[in-house]
């Protein structure tokens, strides 16, 4: 499958639809460099795509480099301010910071905005405990 998105890619380079694709093959192999890669040339395309914006962060985020990972996710709620798995992910990084207090304040918010999302109630028990 992924040799039919590198071809895809040679024949059309600039096409995000398929950098992404590729950034999330190699976020799966877990390969969160590569994945960020890909993302960049997205972004690069595309650079008001939040969803995008949002991948590259967890990307970066993935590969230890938090605080470009929080900045990218900025830019994502910056284009999207209540795009839920932003807000999510970047709870998830002040957790990862030790910052839970502001990880807590991310997940309420995140809950706010969709109650029906029942696994943030374990990232907001884990934040407070």
């Amino acid at each position: 499958m992924e040799a039919t998105f590198n071809q895809a890619s040679e024949l059309k380079p600039a096409d995000t639809q398929v950098l992404t694709a590729l950034g999330v093959l190699q976020f799966i192999r877990r390969d969160f460099n590569k994945a960020s890669l890909f993302f960049e040339r997205a972004i690069k395309e595309n650079p008001i795509d939040h969803q995008i914006w949002n991948k590259y962060g967890a990307a970066l985020a993935n590969n230890s480099r938090t605080e470009e990972a929080v900045q990218a996710y900025q830019q994502a709620l910056d284009l999207r301010p209540n795009y839920v798995r932003t807000l999510v992910n970047i709870g998830l990084a002040a957790n990862n910071k030790y910052e839970y207090l502001d990880a807590a304040q991310q997940f309420i918010y995140a809950l706010c905005l969709n109650p029906k999302a029942d696994h943030l109630w374990s990232y907001l028990r884990q934040s407070i405990l």
